[in-house]
């Protein structure tokens, strides 16, 4: 199952803890891991990640990920 994770916004409020919402980690663990863990659990297997702001896509495996 496909997954599209939109890692969108300012992350203005978490600025202090890094400069990237997505890997800003929250107990140790950064938010983007958080979404793949809980979409790995839901049956997705192939990601793309997008953030608008830095007009990027990133493929990742779940194989990539310390899950």
């Amino acid at each position: 199952m496909k997954c599209l994770i939109i890692a969108a916004g300012r992350g203005s409020r978490l600025r202090q803890r890094g400069d990237s919402k997505p890997l800003v980690p929250i107990l140790g663990i950064a938010l983007i891991e958080r979404v793949i863990r809980t979409a790995v659990e839901a049956g997705a297997d192939d990601f793309i990640s997008f953030n608008p702001r830095r007009e990027e896509e990133t493929k990742c495996s779940p194989q990539n990920s310390s899950t």
